[in-house]
């Protein structure tokens, strides 16, 4: 899970509509919201300066058991001034031959997508994920000073992208601390998702959660953890579990 994936998982459990007040509060929970997302907002772009190695372990699952696990590390790099998780090690070993052409193939392939200004799917906006979402405080506990719990708006939703179509059927609750930063986030799938009626694809299962921690007073990932079920072209089940952990954080020399 690179840091553009993480950045969005961060968005969409940040981004909320409150629907309740709560007295003991010493912040309006309307202005706490908005406190956490401008925090969010500006850490992001703090972040975007930091470094880290990420280790990712992926396992392959066939009916709720592991079938074959894989872990890789990644390295931030800066490539025309522009952030990129580098495949540095595969199961502790340095890449093989093949390993390090399939690496060279998609760093060439993110560098072509940034010198033609192309993204992958359009990206969604705060402004779109503010309006996405309707949330409930909930009693604060030892892990967040504001709790909200989530779930997608009633009605039609925008779904301009198959990370958007994702983001309109999941719903979870958001930790945050006395200083608005997040600490941690979960969410779970509310039913199926289906691409192209069906037929491309269809996604039944899915869990996420994702903490943060404090480097030199910017908020970066601490874990982040995927559990999903998917068909694929109405015939192959693929279910995944993918765990990364993050650490050896450093600020980008320029």
């Amino acid at each position: 899970m690179d840091r553009k994936h993480a950045q969005i998982l961060v968005l969409v459990l940040t981004v909320i509509t409150v629907s309740s007040v709560r007295a003991e509060y010493s912040v309006a929970p309307d202005d706490a919201l908005k406190n956490i997302v401008a925090k969010a907002r500006q850490n992001e772009e703090l972040a975007e300066e930091i470094g880290f190695h990420q280790i990712t372990v992926v396992k392959k699952m066939k009916n709720g058991k592991v079938t074959s696990e894989n872990i890789r590390m990644h390295r931030s790099v800066w490539l025309e001034n522009e952030p990129f998780m580098e495949l540095i090690k595969v199961d502790g070993q340095d890449l093989s031959p093949k390993e390090k052409k399939q690496e060279a193939e998609r760093k060439a392939k993110f560098l072509k997508s940034l010198r033609e200004k192309k993204e992958e799917e359009e990206s969604v906006t705060w402004d779109d994920l503010y309006s996405k979402y309707d949330f409930q405080l909930l009693p604060a506990d030892s892990i967040g000073h504001y709790v909200f719990s989530f779930q997608p708006k009633s009605g039609k939703l925008p779904e301009r992208s198959k990370s958007e179509k994702v983001l309109n059927h999941v719903k979870g609750t958001l930790w945050a601390d006395d200083e608005f930063n997040i600490v941690r986030a979960e969410a779970k799938l509310l039913d199926d998702v289906r691409f192209g009626l069906g037929i491309l694809g269809k996604l039944e299962n899915l869990e996420l959660k994702f903490e943060q921690q404090d480097f030199q007073n910017i908020r970066v990932p601490a874990s982040l953890y995927i559990h999903f079920k998917a068909r694929v072209a109405l015939l192959k089940m693929e279910e995944r579990q993918i765990q990364a952990t993050y650490k050896d954080f450093f600020r980008r020399q320029k």
